[in-house]
């Protein structure tokens, strides 16, 4: 399920109307209910035993139903940093604060720069021209940054005559990839 792009202001507006008053503000429609019904719908999906927190057994089954494979240590770490008040789950609003954080680095990250350069330090020029190797993609993405994505699968996708080889604009393509996290 697809979640529609919120503005920052109404991520802020919804958070802050949770934070000042609570469902009330809902009853009263004072709050955009269809934007707050789709953000509450993705995370109540992962608010398995229904208590209106996730906890980190939740979180790990979210995070797999995303195509990673977190450790318990990797689901942890998710957790502290996401857990604003330590109680150890994530209720609503710390999870439209992370909404708001995440669609904050998203702009930050669109900046092609940054991919050009990762493509030159595995491998192709600066040029665009070169192409990186799988194996050493692997190896980067697995081994030396320990990030529990399936990168095999995403190269599938992307390397079509299956050379092993990825190309400047099938590396760049790698970072546009639909993938099964919401579009929040």
């Amino acid at each position: 399920m697809a979640i529609p792009e919120l503005t920052e202001d109404e991520i802020e507006a919804l958070t802050l109307a949770f934070q000042m008053y609570g469902c009330r503000m809902i009853a009263h429609g004072r709050v955009p209910v269809v934007k707050l019904t789709r953000l509450s719908t993705f995370f109540f999906r992962y608010d398995l035993d229904g208590s209106g927190q996730i906890d980190t057994y939740e979180m790990k089954k979210c995070l797999e139903s995303m195509g990673q494979k977190p450790s318990d240590q990797d689901v942890l770490e998710l957790m502290g940093a996401i857990d604003e008040d330590g109680s150890g789950y994530i209720n609503f609003l710390e999870f439209m604060n992370m909404v708001k954080y995440q669609k904050k680095l998203a702009l930050d990250r669109d900046d092609e720069s940054d991919i050009l350069e990762a493509f030159v330090a595995l491998g192709g020029h600066k040029d665009r021209s070169g192409h990186v190797q799988r194996k050493k993609l692997v190896a980067t993405i697995k081994v030396d940054f320990g990030l529990p994505v399936n990168i095999e699968d995403m190269i599938d996708t992307l390397d079509k005559d299956g050379s092993g080889e990825i190309e400047w604009p099938e590396f760049k393509q790698l970072f546009n990839l639909p993938t099964q996290v919401p579009d929040l």
